[in-house]
């Protein structure tokens, strides 16, 4: 596929606060006996706290700890409300060889625009 497939349609640098309308924190676990499961999620959300500080909580120690955490940054411009990923911690162990990861559910691949 050429680069000429795809066209920019738009770019917000999410660092500045001032742009974005909060910011979510997924959490998530499954089921013990299988380590690449991800079954149940926890979804935090601050309109609050700065990016760095979503950063900060979202790396922090858990109990259980999560297998995968994914940091957003929700922006709504109009009746348009975006959800861009902008951090992944995956701690699932990793693949033995020729075993693929299935992408289960994301916020970032499923809730892209509203």
């Amino acid at each position: 596929m050429s680069a000429e497939t795809f066209h920019l349609i738009d770019e917000r640098d999410v660092r500045h606060e001032d742009v974005v309308d909060a910011f979510r924190v997924a959490f998530w676990h499954g089921n013990e006996s299988d380590p690449q499961d991800l079954t149940s999620v926890a979804v935090y959300e601050s309109s609050k706290a700065s990016l760095d500080e979503t950063l900060e909580w979202a790396k922090r120690s858990q109990n259980p700890a999560p297998r995968l955490v994914e940091v957003f940054a929700v922006v709504t411009t109009g009746r348009h409300k975006d959800s861009v990923r902008i951090a992944r911690y995956d701690h699932r162990p990793s693949l033995k060889p020729g075993e693929t990861r299935d992408p289960g559910y994301s916020e970032g691949t499923i809730y892209l625009h509203s």
